[in-house]
């Protein structure tokens, strides 16, 4: 076993063989939406959509109360906070397997341009955080029209 970055890791044969699985399997996550790699290890996991009105975010917090939730924006940066309580173990049983972190969580998100943080909008329904992050005018792209000399 190889350790990287405090993980165990399995060494990868060199055989040509197992070279061609490697590149079968790559291909096949690209055709059929696979995680190309490891998957993040940030908390709260987030998806980002850009379009030229703005951000759309949306973060998957489920078993989190919306009263313990914080989003702070400033111009580019947008921070999502809270607490995810622990979970009763009940008396006399043993944890057989525990992935769900709990205790205060952080997560900020470099934006890649200006929002107008008065007028953003957050809605939290069945486990999803939605954020709609709207440019600021002066950042919003515009065509520019030729003048003919």
């Amino acid at each position: 076993m190889v350790w990287k970055n405090g993980y165990r890791v399995a060494r990868r044969p060199t055989s040509a063989w197992w070279n061609d699985m490697w590149r079968y399997n790559r291909h096949a996550d690209h055709l059929f939406g696979g995680t190309h790699g490891p998957i993040s290890r940030e908390y709260p996991l987030l998806e980002v959509w850009s379009s030229d009105e703005g951000l759309k975010v949306t973060a998957s917090l489920a078993g989190i109360d919306r009263e313990t939730l914080g989003i702070v924006v400033d111009a580019q940066t947008l921070t999502i906070s809270g607490h995810r309580p622990s979970i009763e173990v009940p008396e006399g049983a043993r944890s057989y397997r525990r992935e769900l972190a709990t205790g205060q969580f952080s997560r900020s998100v470099a934006l890649p341009y200006d929002v107008d943080v008065d007028a953003v909008m957050a809605t939290y329904s069945d486990g999803l955080l939605r954020i709609e992050l709207p440019r600021v005018p002066a950042a919003k792209p515009r065509k520019i029209s030729i003048n003919h000399n």
